[in-house]
């Protein structure tokens, strides 16, 4: 998915998200409004997360605005009541001890939910069609695929090559491996023979000169 639709993804939690916007939104903050897909747990903690976070990308954003760029936009895609009540994954009992827990019991009760009980497939599904949704120009993000559709090919093409060459290094290596050991064998049976020839042999590239009787 990540790889389909060219995303970033992060899963981090109550963390800075500074990287993230001047990393990876502020490129384009003047020309696209950057969209992020939240998804979280239904409890005391993961409700508020997405508040935190609109918070935190706005604060860290803030002088991109001022400048002109679009204001990104944080949409939480799940886990919200209406998918609980939908899916009825296996409750938890809410953490009576999160400092946010109060607020929570009086918008949702005692109750929690946790994002893993939904079913990959489901949630992969949500994730897709928010980010569809989210496509305004389909001409842009046609040219978009096709290039980076080229960009892929061009790419394993040039993997392609990379690895036809290691394998013709290797056998080049592997044939002068062999060469190398033809070599020592050869020389190893030509020591022997001296040793045990009548004569003393000198050898030459072309004939071989009987020298005289061994002593």
């Amino acid at each position: 998915m990540v790889d389909k639709y060219d995303l970033v993804y992060r899963s981090r939690g109550y963390d800075s998200w500074r990287e993230m916007v001047r990393e990876h939104f502020a490129p384009t903050i003047f020309e696209q409004c950057p969209v992020i897909l939240h998804f979280g747990d239904h409890d005391p903690s993961g409700i508020d997360m997405t508040r935190d976070l609109r918070e935190r990308i706005e604060l860290f954003a803030q002088e991109y605005i001022d400048d002109g760029g679009f204001e990104p936009d944080v949409q939480r895609i799940a886990l919200t009541m209406k998918q609980v009540d939908e899916k009825k994954p296996p409750p938890n009992p809410a953490k009576t001890t999160d400092s946010r827990f109060e607020d929570y019991m009086r918008k949702f009760g005692h109750e929690s939910w946790e994002l893993d009980a939904l079913e990959p497939a489901y949630l992969a599904d949500l994730v897709e069609q928010h980010i569809v949704a989210n496509i305004d120009d389909d001409d842009a993000w046609a040219a978009r695929k096709a290039l980076a559709a080229d960009l892929d090919e061009a790419t394993r093409d040039y993997t392609r090559k990379l690895e036809a060459e290691r394998v013709a290094s290797n056998q080049r290596t592997d044939a002068l491996n062999v060469l190398n050991k033809v070599q020592l064998v050869f020389d190893q049976v030509m020591m022997e023979l001296r040793k045990t020839a009548p004569y003393n042999t000198a050898w030459s590239h072309d004939k071989q000169r009987k020298v005289g009787p061994a002593e």
